[in-house]
């Protein structure tokens, strides 16, 4: 995706100081000069953990579109646009709302405002802040916000959070977020607060399940497979655990806004018309049947595998490009002795130079994979795939 046009104002702090630091400090006084009060708006759902956000924020949007409220979602990163950070009731933005936002991020940002200089803007804290513009323009009930990277040093922090979702947390951005899973997780539990009423987690490793239970207090609830056959009609492990968290999570929200259930035949009509690309997704283009995941740990790649295998058959190829920081050795291993093609995606803000030998993926001849390829990896480089393949991303949920 580029960094172009009316991508060019969430990227110019970054992109000028790419060794530094994003400022908290920094986009909290720079959200208050666009206007943003951050103690009036909307009811926010916060999604933090390190995989499966993305599932649990979209269904938990969704049931809360199905219980009649208007609800603002905030994920990251898009897959073909940076459009579809910012949603609401399921459907990205246009591309003039898009231009609208971007301009008024680039008049704040060209009009010099007196700000912290303790670090840069970074790319997702500036989408935080004008998906949040936009919600409290469009007059959104609820918001549902996934944290880009972190929690308490993430931009999502800023917001009150009345509801928090916990989704699997396991070593990631070492040395950045924390030396080690439990510093980690602390880190992405500090979202927390004395404001929360309501904290939705799926299961941990002990640890992090007790970093979690110690935070939330009896706030905690931990969906379980009695949620997931109350709930019915989801998809199957390893998405389910985190789309049932969202599911669940929403309820209590609308519990705690003394806000009304949504039916059932709503809610099921919301729930089924989730789409989902890059999750445990199947794609025919041509001859060829693409299964696409964005795993990027050994236990997601393993579980995603298994799953295409018995949907597609052995896989023709896979084509993997993990980031440095993610479980490149994991995700190596899960695929054992099945041909894999190592590739990186053109990306600004991710690196792959532990991830060789590797080529460009922009530059693969993919009609040569055979009739069963499977791409697995990091949402830049899922989108990439999504967009070679044609795949329609810009619908979340919704008729």
């Amino acid at each position: 995706m580029t960094t172009a046009g009316p991508d060019e104002p969430f990227f110019r702090e970054r992109s000028a100081a790419p060794d530094g630091q994003r400022s908290l400090a920094r986009a909290a006084a720079f959200g208050r000069a666009l206007g943003l009060d951050f103690e009036q708006l909307p009811p926010a759902l916060v999604v933090v953990g390190s995989k499966g956000k993305g599932t649990a924020s979209t269904y938990a949007a969704a049931a809360l579109s199905a219980a009649g409220l208007r609800v603002g979602l905030l994920t990251s990163p898009g897959l073909r646009s940076h459009r579809e950070r910012i949603r609401i009731d399921g459907a990205a933005l246009t591309p003039e709302e898009y231009s609208e936002l971007s301009a008024r991020i680039r008049d704040g940002l060209d009009r010099g405002e007196a700000l912290p200089h303790d670090g840069y803007l970074s790319p997702t804290g500036l989408y935080t802040l004008a998906g949040l513009l936009r919600f409290t323009d469009a007059s959104c009930d609820v918001v549902v916000l996934e944290a880009g990277m972190g929690g308490g040093g993430d931009e999502v922090s800023l917001v009150p959070a009345l509801g928090v979702i916990v989704t699997p947390i396991f070593a990631e951005h070492l040395g950045r977020l924390g030396a080690t899973v439990e510093a980690i997780a602390v880190e992405k539990l500090a979202v927390i607060s004395a404001y929360t009423e309501a904290v939705t987690a799926v299961t941990q490793p002990a640890s992090v399940a007790a970093l979690t239970s110690a935070r939330a207090g009896p706030r905690l609830r931990i969906v379980d497979a009695v949620d997931a056959a109350a709930i019915g009609g989801l998809p199957g492990e390893p998405v389910g655990a985190n789309a049932v968290a969202g599911i669940v999570a929403a309820q209590r929200l609308l519990d705690a806004l003394g806000a009304p259930p949504a039916s059932q035949e709503s809610n099921d009509r919301l729930l089924r018309s989730i789409n989902l690309p890059g999750r445990l997704s199947v794609h025919t283009v041509g001859d060829q049947r693409w299964g696409v995941d964005s795993a990027i740990d050994g236990g997601g790649a393993e579980a995603a595998l298994s799953w295409f295998q018995q949907q597609l058959g052995m896989p023709t190829a896979i084509v993997a490009a993990i980031p440095d920081g993610k479980d490149q050795d994991g995700v190596v291993g899960a695929v054992g002795n099945r041909p894999l093609i190592r590739v990186t995606v053109d990306t600004a803000h991710l690196t792959f130079e532990q991830w060789r030998p590797a080529r460009r993926f922009e530059d693969m001849d993919i009609a040569g994979l055979g009739e069963r390829p499977v791409a697995l990896g990091c949402v830049s480089f899922v989108g990439a795939v999504l967009q070679r393949l044609g795949v329609d991303t810009a619908k979340a949920y919704g008729p």
